[in-house]
């Protein structure tokens, strides 16, 4: 994917310089840190972000949020992984920095389950069984964890092969579920 096609609103970009000023592990920076190392006040981090801790998870899960939660519906699975791969690439030297918080793993495999419960109920109207429910949940660890191993590699492996190395582990009962029709 052409990641130079995405458009992106003014908060949506100053929240991207906000998260690209983070060049060094997030524990040993404040808020002020941050704010000096994009040239902003602390009053304009605030005005985008409520916390350094919803600024650590807001990358991850509005990426999550325009590729993978378009499976389906604009987006083919391979798509969808390679976009979001993609996009989250353009900003390794972030996620490199706040790769060992634990914590935030949890955070994005309950954000990303949730996308896959919501586009099946909303976008395609199904009743999310229990078997549904465990695929989902388990794509989403999945995910997460290959997510993880790959940016402690420093994104070895390129992203459209990554995307399609997920694709190939996703449950089959939620491929089809979601598959691009």
């Amino acid at each position: 994917m052409d990641t130079h096609l995405v458009f992106f609103s003014r908060d949506v970009e100053m929240k991207l310089r906000i998260i690209r000023a983070v060049d060094a592990p997030i524990e040993g920076l404040s808020v002020q840190d941050i704010a000096d190392r994009c040239g902003i006040s602390r009053q304009t981090f605030y005005r985008h972000f409520s916390s350094k801790d919803e600024m650590l998870t807001w990358h991850n899960l509005y990426v999550r949020s325009i590729t993978i939660g378009k499976v389906g519906h604009t987006f083919t699975w391979l798509d969808a992984y390679a976009s979001h791969l993609n996009l989250m690439a353009q900003d390794l030297p972030f996620y490199r920095n706040i790769v060992n918080r634990t914590d935030l793993h949890e955070v994005a495999v309950r954000f990303t389950e949730q996308v896959f419960l919501d586009l099946l109920e909303d976008r395609r109207g199904l009743e999310v069984t229990e078997a549904l429910r465990f695929a989902a949940h388990a794509q989403a660890v999945l995910d997460v964890r290959f997510l993880v191993e790959w940016i402690r590699s420093d994104m070895a492996m390129p992203p459209d092969a990554l995307a399609r190395h997920i694709v190939e582990c996703i449950p089959r009962l939620l491929y089809e579920a979601l598959e691009l029709r």
